[in-house]
């Protein structure tokens, strides 16, 4: 009997140990989602816009893939939360743009008609907007590679390294493509006289 209490407080204070734990990351993992969700929301409805609540589906399964990836495990392989999640939402956004493209030019074969720019909807309206509407136009105009560098380093902050980590680049490629951003959204928006 009395081998039996023993056990039993041992066992509480292993449950109530556990329950720290979950209680633990589960404050962690909101912070984290505190900390992050806003300039992922951004970054990634800069590069896709706003469409029927892509970003915010993009976001969250950034989050849930954290949360799988750290299961039980208090202290996942990650170097930097921060770079993994924007890493993860790029490989995110990069595939509904493909998947985009893809819809895109299936529908012009099977209707035969050329590609309409009605994504970008601001574009006709821009001679008559302020400089900061001609800006994000003309932002939205350019290549995906450009426009998710310049997001990343003008609009979220990140540093040369940061951008390298969340797209796979080398420091001398995130430079380049920052230069060659600037350079044709300064000739675009020179173009429409904002300049």
């Amino acid at each position: 009997m009395s081998e039996h209490a023993d056990r039993q407080p041992g066992l509480a204070a292993e449950v109530t140990t556990a329950q720290s734990a979950v209680a633990l990351r589960a404050r962690r993992f909101t912070r984290i989602i505190d900390r992050y969700q806003g300039s992922l929301l951004r970054y990634v409805g800069r590069m896709i816009g706003s469409r029927d609540g892509q970003s915010e589906d993009i976001v969250q399964e950034c989050f849930l893939r954290l949360h799988r990836l750290w299961g039980d495990n208090p202290s996942p392989a990650i170097d930097n939360i921060g770079s993994w999640l924007y890493r993860v939402a790029h490989n995110l956004t990069m595939d509904v743009i493909r998947k985009r493209n893809r819809h895109r030019t299936m529908q012009e074969k099977v209707k035969g008609l050329p590609e309409t720019i009605d994504d970008i909807g601001v574009l006709g309206r821009i001679t008559q907007c302020e400089a900061a509407e001609a800006a994000l136009s003309a932002l939205d105009r350019l290549g995906d590679e450009h426009k998710q560098v310049l997001l990343m380093k003008v609009v979220e902050g990140m540093t040369f390294r940061q951008i390298a980590k969340v797209t796979g680049l080398s420091l001398g490629s995130v430079n380049n493509r920052l230069n060659q951003a600037l350079t044709e959204l300064a000739s675009r928006l020179s173009r429409l006289g904002h300049m």
